[in-house]
């Protein structure tokens, strides 16, 4: 199957489309699960889109540590979340039910410098619900304009991480694709550069010379540049594979018919 890939790729035969598309799909799934992985590790490239949460969330800092209490951080918890893939909106439940959980009639003043609503109004609500007693609906109505603020403030957050941490992600995937594709053209350059030197032959327009450094020559070859077109097409290619396989494949067919 090996130098059927490598046959189809490198050589420009409709044949194998198929296989090379599956192929090339392959590695971009395989660069995109290896960046999957590496999230949460040392490198913390996934933490350029979670800085917008915590931006947004660092005025509700007091806030959110009367909430967790001592010996828990927000910003680990929150992270946690974050790192796990869990659903967005979950994410962003459990970050206002903490907000909520922490507020207090002396927090009003930091509430008030992030939210514009009335402060004496919203510290009465506040010692209201801790005494259990029942909201006017005043109360409800500015206890529903304060959780409309948080929501949208909480919105703009994670649609900023969100969009940010798909674009890193990309372009890491992106990254590693191509230095995976770089590696394996350079191993078949190597396999048909030593049966060409084996049957005394020269490779690809004497690109690969009897003397000369593998290196150098792959360097130089048309596989190198397809190596690199091949690394770059794969992520976006990956969830389409299937239909354009079967897209070109069939066009293959057409042309070869037509050929007779």
């Amino acid at each position: 199957m090996e130098s059927d890939v490598a046959t189809g790729i490198f050589d420009g035969s409709l044949t194998q489309i198929g296989l090379i598309v599956g192929t090339v799909a392959a590695l971009g799934a395989a660069a995109q699960g290896l960046v999957d992985v590496t999230k949460g590790l040392w490198i913390k490239w996934d933490d350029s889109g979670y800085a917008f949460v915590k931006q947004a969330l660092a005025p509700f800092d007091p806030i959110l540590k009367s909430a967790l209490g001592k010996g828990q951080s927000w910003q680990e918890t929150l992270w946690a979340h974050w790192l796990n893939g869990r659903n967005r909106a979950d994410q962003k439940a459990i970050a206002k039910s903490l907000i909520k959980l922490g507020l207090a009639p002396e927090s009003v003043g930091i509430v008030s410098a992030i939210v514009k609503i009335d402060a004496s109004a919203f510290a009465t609500a506040l010692r209201a619900i801790h005494a259990g007693k029942e909201l006017t609906l005043e109360q409800v109505t500015l206890m529903e304009h304060f959780d409309a603020a948080i929501d949208a403030r909480l919105d703009a957050s994670y649609e900023r991480a969100d969009r940010r941490y798909r674009s890193v992600a990309y372009n890491v995937a992106a990254l590693i694709a191509v230095i995976l594709a770089i590696f394996a053209g350079g191993l078949l350059f190597a396999d048909a550069c030593t049966a060409a030197r084996a049957a005394a032959m020269n490779l690809s327009n004497n690109v690969c010379l009897p003397d000369q450094n593998l290196i150098a020559g792959y360097l130089g070859s048309r596989y190198f540049v397809l190596a690199i077109l091949v690394g770059l097409i794969a992520i976006p290619v990956a969830p389409v594979s299937k239909d354009l396989a079967s897209a070109i494949s069939a066009w293959a067919r057409g042309i070869k018919a037509a050929k007779g």
